[in-house]
């Protein structure tokens, strides 16, 4: 049977769900198709900076690329500086492929954002395309399970929650206990931004490909706060992981705030796998290279706010769907 699978922009994950049923571990590849689309539509609904813009467009043509070394066929949509595409939305693009490949099954991994789920849905049926969706992969949480959970405790709060996850994955925890004798470290101490948005002095030199989404995002975003020629952020996975693995062995209490902020962005991109990431934490405190008051923080984003924030959205859209 003929298939697509759909990869969207935040989801350039190696371990996407939809991705694995064809990508095999022994590297091999089995007869599927690849659809990946730059929406113009979905950037101009906000004017958000002409950095989150290039990051996004820049890590999925890269991603594209990486899919096609290992020998997967990728139907690539992207946007043009001079308007010269045919598409402008998912829509758009989703009808050509269709129109020109005919696959029997739509494949996508489920969204995290419960909105951008039914959006999805509603594109594929719009375009007569038979549509499956695959579990969530980028996350440690299954939100089903969390949503069954949480009602039959009646509810609880984002640190409970953290800590069965520290426990369960052993993250940060000596003897069944949390490391240092407390769950929460530094919760009284103000994280005082960094007066340089790069303390590291680490740059990521665009290469031509982003070079050229730089004139596609100035051309089609220009009223976008921002601009792009001081753009040098990761755009790959092997990036994301050196800035990680850099933000960590640097070592200072500046550099929390930023280190946050990236990890989170490239986590929700797909960039940085959550498993590895929080492995890396635990044991450059395990090895005495992270101070707990900095690692701690690190990890509570990410099992905590983020693990627990996927879950409760999933359960509020549950509660609105029973309500109307």
């Amino acid at each position: 049977m003929s298939r697509t699978i759909w990869i969207l922009a935040d989801q350039l994950a190696r371990n996407n769900s939809a991705l694995a049923e064809v990508v095999r571990v022994d590297r091999r590849t089995e007869p599927a198709r690849v659809l990946m689309i730059e929406s113009e539509a979905q950037w101009k609904r906000l004017p958000c900076h002409k950095h989150r813009v290039m990051l996004s467009l820049s890590a999925m043509r890269h991603f594209a690329e990486e899919l096609k070394r290992r020998g997967l066929s990728v139907d690539y949509y992207p946007i043009r500086a001079g308007g010269l595409h045919g598409h402008h939305s998912y829509s758009d693009a989703l009808r050509d492929h269709l129109d020109r490949n005919g696959p029997a099954e739509l494949v996508v991994m489920e969204p995290a954002e419960p909105g951008m789920r039914d959006e999805v849905v509603e594109i594929a049926d719009a375009c007569g395309a038979a549509i499956r969706l695959t579990p969530n992969s980028m996350f440690l949480t299954d939100r089903r399970a969390f949503a069954e959970e949480y009602t039959c405790a009646g509810g609880f709060r984002m640190e409970s929650h953290y800590r069965r996850l520290r426990l369960t994955n052993r993250i940060l925890i000596a003897d069944s206990a949390p490391a240092g004798g407390t769950w929460i470290v530094g919760s009284e101490t103000s994280i005082r931004l960094p007066d340089q948005l790069n303390p590291t002095g680490t740059s990521f030199l665009p290469d031509a490909m982003t070079h050229e989404v730089a004139e596609c995002v100035e051309a089609l975003f220009a009223g976008h706060p921002g601009c792009t020629s001081d753009f040098q952020l990761p755009v790959t996975h092997a990036q994301a992981n050196d800035l990680l693995d850099l933000n960590l062995n640097l070592n200072l209490d500046l550099n929390l705030p930023l280190t946050l902020t990236s990890t989170l962005t490239f986590l929700d991109l797909g960039l940085l796998h959550a498993p590895q990431v929080l492995k890396k934490i635990d044991t450059a405190y395990q090895e005495g290279r992270l101070p707990l008051s900095i690692a701690e923080p690190l990890v509570r984003e990410i099992l905590g706010w983020r693990e627990y924030r996927y879950g409760i959205s999933w359960l509020r859209v549950q509660e609105l769907q029973r309500r109307s």
